[in-house]
């Protein structure tokens, strides 16, 4: 219908109630109309509608995230500290390194009496039912010659010989304390494990050398020189077979410490060295590789069994090292650094700040 001349249209419905609304709508094209409001579409629409919910849901799932990680997070664990070291303990002799080895202690004083042995500081004069030792005569006062000086243990072991030429096992005990000792005290701040394994190697390369002699003469040379290292080995008994098994073994009339078991265990020997005056004695016969090696075993192995007649008292007057005590304190050092030691309340000799525990710990600059 029109209306004062313009178009217009009207929508009419009975029956409404009081207050009741009526919604209708009508459409017309665009470039009939002024001015128009638009609706929003799409996802505005559905973010308006969905958006708070979807708030809701995400929020819910990072809570229970959240309690699921701290349900399965690991338990705590201690911070571990390292040491800074001071590397490889180099010096140690063949009886020193004994300790680190782990060599029974009636072998360890069996490697010092081979080391006087070769000074020619002592002679055996018998073997049964335990060692009966003689102290030569330039050894007298224990101290050792102008020209043959000894080390603290085989002072030590002098000390042990009684009058009568057996040994004190009190004494002896004190020399394996003291070894033991001094020994702890020189790998201090060292790498224990480092240490021990360069001298495993040290004994490797005494073998090569000995291998590596071209004649039985240098052979049976190297073999003396390297004797204490050689005696460390654990196989030394089949690697001297093995390595003297085609050769023959020119032995000196200086070395006391094989003329010691030759003329003691050997079941025939044929040859007495000269035990004042070695230099005056002839000149003694080659032997076969596999006589020098079984004899050394033998001489060496009862040896360690029969070092002294009461083996229970010895062991017994050996007093263990003392514990570390445990501490989670660092232990302080007047010289500006702190030792941070768990397991133990040692004192630090800071050399690049450095703990010189022998058990383990950490150097830290205040």
């Amino acid at each position: 219908m029109t209306e004062d001349g313009l178009f217009s249209i009207y929508w009419e419905r009975q029956n409404l109630l009081p207050g009741q609304k009526y919604t209708f709508g009508v459409s017309f094209p665009k470039e009939y109309v002024e001015s128009y409001e638009t609706q929003p579409s799409g996802l505005v629409v559905f973010f308006q509608r969905y958006g708070p919910a979807l708030l809701t849901f995400g929020v819910f799932i990072a809570v229970i995230g959240a309690v699921v990680y701290v349900a399965r997070k690991k338990s705590y664990l201690m911070p571990k500290i390292s040491m800074e070291t001071l590397g490889i303990r180099r010096g140690l002799t063949a009886v020193e390194a004994s300790y680190l080895l782990d060599m029974k202690q009636t072998k360890i004083v069996t490697e010092i009496l081979y080391s006087l042995l070769q000074k020619r500081a002592i002679w055996v004069e018998s073997t049964n039912p335990s060692l009966k030792l003689k102290i030569m005569q330039p050894f007298q006062d224990k101290t050792g010659t102008r020209e043959t000086s000894l080390r603290y243990y085989e002072s030590e072991f002098l000390k042990a010989i009684r009058k009568d030429g057996t040994l004190d096992e009190e004494k002896l005990a004190r020399t394996v304390m003291l070894l033991r000792d001094t020994v702890e005290q020189k790998i201090r701040g060292y790498c224990r494990r480092d240490t021990i394994d360069y001298y495993r190697k040290i004994v490797v390369k005494a073998w090569k050398q000995v291998e590596q002699a071209g004649t039985p003469e240098l052979a049976s040379k190297a073999y003396d020189e390297q004797l204490l290292w050689l005696l460390l080995d654990p196989n030394y008994q089949s690697h001297t077979q093995t390595t003297f098994q085609d050769k023959t073994f020119e032995p000196s009339p200086f070395w006391l410490w094989y003329w010691y078991g030759y003329q003691h265990y050997h079941p025939n020997p044929t040859y007495k060295p000269n035990v004042e005056t070695p230099t005056q004695a002839a000149k003694p016969p080659t032997i076969p590789g596999a006589d020098f090696a079984n004899n050394i075993a033998t001489a060496v192995e009862n040896t360690s069994n029969n070092i002294v007649v009461n083996i229970e008292k010895f062991a017994n007057a050996i007093i263990p090292m003392p514990a570390a005590k445990s501490s989670t304190e660092p232990a302080r050092h007047e010289a500006g650094c702190v030792c941070a030691c768990a397991a133990c309340a040692c004192v630090c000799a800071c050399v690049s700040c450095a703990c010189a525990c022998a058990s383990g710990g950490v150097g830290l600059k205040k």
